[in-house]
């Protein structure tokens, strides 16, 4: 059996796992995303099934189609993303940013963009200290 072949079979016993996991049956799941009765059993006996069938499966379960074919075992689709960068930092960056733009309009004519690492740092500590304020 190649490479392919595995990962075909895999496929459908991925998807099975899925199943029992959410406690749903094949024949509901095959239901629900629209796709022909015995599909995933014939994926288990090598039958290909196409990126349009695995589409919907993929989105019901919120996992990626490279996950159902057995090429990652990443599940969640943005588990991979959220490692490579720091999404909370970035949300944090995004507000403050957001609180800069707010200031900005409010002091037009003071120079907020050559801020340094240290006023940066001292103007997000204030604005936590005003945010914590208002709750």
């Amino acid at each position: 059996m190649n490479k392919r072949e595995n990962n075909i079979k895999n496929t459908g016993l991925i998807i099975k796992d899925l199943c029992k996991e959410k406690d749903i049956t094949v024949q509901e799941l095959e239901k629900r995303c629209g796709l022909g009765n015995g599909s995933v059993n014939r994926w288990v006996s090598g039958s290909s099934p196409t990126i349009k069938m695995l589409t919907p499966i993929s989105e019901y379960f919120n996992v990626s189609i490279d996950y159902l074919a057995g090429l990652t075992e990443q599940k969640d689709k943005f588990d991979e993303w959220n490692k490579k960068y720091n999404v909370k930092k970035l949300a944090d960056e995004a507000k403050l940013f957001d609180s800069i733009g707010k200031l900005k309009r409010l002091f037009s004519d003071v120079e907020l963009i050559d801020l340094n690492e240290n006023d940066m740092a001292l103007l997000k500590a204030y604005l936590e200290l005003l945010q914590k304020r208002k709750e």
